[in-house]
């Protein structure tokens, strides 16, 4: 028995490929309610429910605007600067289940925030949920 499950815990390894997969986003999100700026200021903020990516966009309430996305936690982000009045642009970072996010930006309307969970899987996924992360 322990030779059976040792094998195949040996045929289950993920590959390269496997899990550069897996830290790709997927089609599940949660939409964050997002408040439109003009000065520079916080336009949305949280904590991440799961593995994944912060992803964050706008349009240009003028030609002088950005929006920025920051994973808090990791002290890491990304930016956009807008150049055209209407322009819509739109940032990410990624972000582990747990840490802070925040979403600054100035003169930017129309803002859309989700949290996009990231493919996954790996040993829960081949124990069908039995061991929790």
């Amino acid at each position: 028995m322990l030779k059976h499950l040792i094998q195949r815990l040996l045929d289950s390894r993920t590959t390269p490929a496997q899990a550069a997969h897996s830290a790709m986003p997927s089609s599940s999100y949660v939409t964050v309610t997002a408040t439109a700026v003009q000065a520079w200021g916080e336009m949305a903020k949280g904590v991440a429910p799961f593995d994944g990516f912060v992803r964050a966009s706008a349009r240009a309430s003028n030609t002088s605007s950005n929006i920025r996305v920051t994973n808090d936690t990791a002290t890491v982000f990304a930016q956009s600067e807008g150049t055209a009045t209407g322009q819509t642009q739109g940032v990410f970072v990624p972000v582990a289940k747990g840490d802070s996010w925040s979403v600054y930006g100035t003169n930017r309307d129309n803002p859309v925030v989700r949290v996009v969970k990231a493919i996954g899987g790996g040993i829960i996924f081949f124990f069908g949920g039995l061991c929790h992360a």
